[in-house]
């Protein structure tokens, strides 16, 4: 190899050089060391409890920290996060913003859950017995809380005792919620709602008329023809006391 070739060989590898070079010399600076993290949770600053999690970030190197360290620091702190962003500025500051995860209801399970309504007669009841423990399901369906208080801050829903209450998502569970979501799309309010099986789901709605709903088959189409029978209605008039919404057309009945 002549010394010309040598020469083209150097400067090819210089930039990657240099590039290395500057790293290890930068990571050494103590100008570039984390000295300042804010953090937000849901708009507000993160709460002191916090602090155990976002220590572990400080004087660390901003060019060496990597974000994904970050977050599964945060996300294995509080697994209630459902959103982690990470901003970095030169030459100390970490921006942190954190977003929990929000329940759209609350699971409680029932001693003898059932629905006495499936005939033709108008006579229609969800009966059973309540426990005292509730679980929190969030957006994408899944179980990700347990408390013993019931709150009104998100819809009750009745299912059975033997319903599967792990923390996590499962089929049933991503049922409730798209049924959830398309009453809300739909402002559809009710009072209950009770989910027997993968098959029959029935909403007590807040006009009183139970709704029965099949959460195998499409949802949205259900909910949408629930929706137009309820908006037929005058105020005065008499309601349904059960619409059936599992066949082509809705079956009432008074």
């Amino acid at each position: 190899m002549n010394l010309k070739s040598i020469k083209k060989v150097s400067l090819a590898f210089f930039p990657a050089l240099f590039l290395v070079i500057s790293i290890v010399i930068l990571s050494r600076l103590s100008i570039f060391s984390l000295k300042k993290i804010t953090c937000q949770l849901d708009q507000y600053p993160c709460p002191l409890n916090y602090e155990p999690a976002l220590v572990n970030f400080y004087l660390k190197n901003i060019f060496l920290l990597k974000k994904q360290q970050v977050v599964s620091t945060l996300t294995a702190f509080d697994a209630d996060l459902a959103e982690v962003q990470v901003i970095k500025k030169l030459p100390n500051q970490l921006l942190i913003t954190l977003k929990k995860r929000r329940p759209i209801a609350q699971l409680a399970p029932f001693i003898n859950l059932d629905f006495t309504g499936l005939d033709s007669t108008a006579s229609a009841t969800i009966s059973g017995e309540m426990t005292n423990q509730f679980f929190q399901l969030d957006k994408s369906g899944e179980i990700f809380m347990t408390n013993h208080q019931p709150t009104s801050l998100f819809p009750l829903v009745a299912v059975p005792e033997t319903f599967n209450f792990e923390l996590k998502s499962s089929p049933a569970t991503r049922q409730i919620s798209r049924l959830i979501q398309s009453l809300q799309e739909h402002y559809v309010s009710f009072n209950l709602l009770a989910w027997l099986n993968q098959s029959l789901a029935v909403v007590k709605t807040s006009l009183g008329s139970y709704a029965i709903i099949n959460p195998s088959q499409s949802i949205n189409p259900q909910i949408a023809s629930l929706q137009f029978v309820l908006s037929g209605f005058k105020i005065g008039e008499s309601l349904p006391k059960k619409i059936d919404l599992r066949f082509d057309k809705p079956v009432l009945t008074f």
